[in-house]
């Protein structure tokens, strides 16, 4: 292997470590947001918000699909990386959002 695929696969392993702790701060800042009147856009969260599931499907079941998307790396080839930086991409997109309405609009 060389160091170049090495590096490609920490970085992609590094940043899916990233998108399962911003999904797990994602529940709990979107928790902290609707208790201070602001409103869900996520059609799917808006389903699951009053059921229970919601903190199971954010807190365990998603980080898990990120581990095995990790474990089945070799499927992906050198789509990782695309892959796990569009998700990061996204939820870092949201903690900065969070970061605006916590500190700037409230």
């Amino acid at each position: 292997m060389t160091m170049r695929v090495i590096k490609t696969k920490r970085l992609s392993g590094l940043m899916l470590c990233f998108t399962a702790l911003f999904n797990i701060a994602d529940y709990f800042l979107t928790i902290k947001a609707l208790q201070l009147g602001f409103d869900e856009w996520n059609p799917f969260v808006l389903l699951w918000l009053n059921t229970g599931v919601l903190p199971v499907i954010k807190i365990i079941v998603i980080p898990l699909l990120l581990l095995v998307i990790w474990k089945l790396q070799s499927h992906f080839k050198s789509r990782l990386l695309l892959y796990s930086s569009v998700l990061f991409t996204v939820y870092f997109m949201l903690m900065c959002y969070f970061v605006y309405i916590f500190h700037v609009v409230v």
